[in-house]
């Protein structure tokens, strides 16, 4: 024969630990939720390096920032918790969907050439940018559109345009740069971009096109999906553990 019998004491005890686990799930939420972001951005950022050249590691703290930032963070009352770049590490977003970079003839898509950028991790000087040698127009404090070629720029209203005596296009910047383009010039889109003379040697240091197609290659969404289904889980039963032993 086998007696089985009950203590009141201990199935209230028992109840208790069950309310107490309900009160406590909005904290314990709150923690896995964040605990769980914070290990999906931190795998993120360690494979990024392997698809991207990061020039500045700074701009790590853009594209996932580590720890949350306030406003990204989950709290009791809104168990939500927001992953997103943020800033200067938004220039990364088009490479999530392979959405492509789109110029035009007068503001052409600009990428350098070994003759500037000579390896992947080189960084290329502000000075040699399209802007600042006076080939394309910047603005001012006032939102007023002027070419960079120098004191007097906005004064003077000094563009790189000019004709020849012979009634052809000068595109002339700064540094003895200057722009070969198949709509001033007989030469094939191949050819077009910004050259540079120095001395007797004549070098290009952009080649410009209207699109550049980007790779889908961020894999933000994916990434951070696939790490949340592992991590929060454990993440939670941590989360429920610290909340009955804090109370909070």
């Amino acid at each position: 024969m086998v007696d089985l019998s009950l203590d009141l004491r201990d199935l209230t005890k028992a109840v208790r630990y069950v309310e107490g686990i309900e009160k406590q799930l909005p904290f314990a939420g709150m923690i896995a939720l964040n605990r769980t972001g914070e290990d999906a951005l931190k795998e993120f950022r360690s494979g990024l390096t392997n698809r991207f050249t990061i020039r500045d590691k700074r701009l790590l703290r853009f594209v996932a920032p580590i720890p949350l930032r306030r406003e990204m963070r989950a709290t009791k009352k809104n168990l939500t918790v927001v992953l997103q770049t943020v800033g200067k590490g938004r220039i990364f977003d088009p490479f999530e969907a392979g959405k492509p970079k789109l110029g035009d003839p007068d503001r052409p898509v600009a990428i350098p050439t070994k003759a500037l950028r000579p390896s992947k991790s080189a960084v290329v000087p502000r000075n040699m940018f399209m802007r600042n040698l006076g080939l394309v127009a910047r603005k001012d404090a006032s939102g007023t559109s002027f070419f960079a070629l120098g004191r007097g720029s906005i004064a003077k209203k000094l563009t790189p345009f000019s004709r020849t005596s012979g009634g052809k296009t000068q595109i002339k910047g700064r540094r003895g740069t200057f722009i070969l383009s198949p709509l001033h010039h007989n030469i094939p889109a191949s050819k077009w971009g910004v050259y540079q003379r120095v001395g007797k040697t004549i070098k290009k240091i952009w080649t410009l096109r209207t699109k550049v197609q980007r790779p889908p290659s961020l894999k933000f969404r994916e990434i951070l999906a696939r790490v949340a289904v592992q991590r929060f889980s454990p993440n939670m039963l941590g989360a429920l553990d610290v909340a009955l032993r804090t109370k909070r």
